[in-house]
């Protein structure tokens, strides 16, 4: 399978992403913040979801079979603080290149 997964830099990601390679599965990482460990740099593709051209790129380029979103906004500051008004467009950008 060729698997693309955002968020795949984060604890939950990372391990799926180890699960994904040691079934021998093709796989692309959509993230904003670097891998978290170290070997996945070479499936890193740095990207905000939110950006619908850079997003388009990478889908048309890897051409996955599966796509799992694992991007999410994890900071636990809010409590502190207002949250950002989270757009939930970033997930309908890969609902639209997964469909092409």
């Amino acid at each position: 399978m060729r698997i693309l997964i955002t968020g795949a830099s984060g604890f939950i990601g990372t391990n799926y992403l180890d699960y994904c390679l040691a079934r021998g599965d093709e796989v692309v990482n959509i993230d904003i913040k670097l891998p978290a460990k170290r070997g996945h740099e070479q499936y890193f593709k740095q990207c905000d979801i939110m950006d619908y051209n850079l997003l388009e790129k990478i889908f048309c380029d890897f051409r996955p079979s599966h796509v799992v979103h694992l991007a999410a906004k994890t900071d636990a500051h809010f409590y502190f603080r207002p949250l950002p008004i989270l757009s939930p467009y970033g997930g309908r950008n890969e609902f639209d290149q997964s469909m092409h």
